[in-house]
């Protein structure tokens, strides 16, 4: 619908990568030109952001729902590499999952994760070695009941053979 200078368009909510609008019509008095594009959720949809350690990777592909694409570490595991997430309102959670199934050797040697509600004060809600609680690629970390807008993994452990990958994240009740 086009409301002057505005263009909104509705249609059912969709799970995909990219958008792509198409020119139809045409007019010989005016340029077609878009300053902004902006995708909204639907209302209640959880949007994760997030950045990291790795500048190399951007984390979209942690939180895009398709499984072929991943946030890595660009590198081998090493203590300090992290990730952090912005879950855009607070959540209730029990668990932390990182699928790591499209790279089944790149979940956590080691992990910590901490939460918080405005990015200055953390806790420290769970530690432990990834392969306790990691089957097939994908590490669910319990944390308890917690309510949340951040989360950060950090990676504790040390491995010379993998990165750290994250293909879906996910936070569950």
């Amino acid at each position: 619908m086009d409301s002057g200078s505005l263009t909104y368009i509705s249609f059912a909510s969709q799970n995909a990568q990219w958008v792509r609008v198409t020119q139809t019509g045409t007019t010989t008095w005016n340029w077609w030109s878009i300053h902004e594009f902006d995708v909204f959720a639907p209302s209640g949809t959880p949007r994760f952001t997030g950045s990291s350690s790795s500048p190399w990777s951007g984390t979209d592909g942690a939180f895009d729902g398709v499984a072929s694409t991943r946030w890595d570490s660009n590198g081998f595991q090493t203590p300090g590499q992290w990730i952090e997430v912005d879950m855009r309102s607070t959540k209730t959670f029990s668990k932390v999952v990182l699928d790591s199934s499209g790279s089944p050797g790149d979940f956590p040697q080691g992990y910590t994760v901490q939460i918080s509600n405005d990015r200055i004060t953390w806790n420290q809600v769970a530690s432990g070695a990834g392969v306790s609680v990691t089957t097939n690629g994908v590490s669910t970390i319990p944390v308890g009941q917690r309510t949340a807008r951040y989360i950060r993994v950090t990676q504790t452990g040390t491995s010379s053979t993998a990165y750290r990958s994250i293909h879906e994240f996910r936070v569950t009740p």
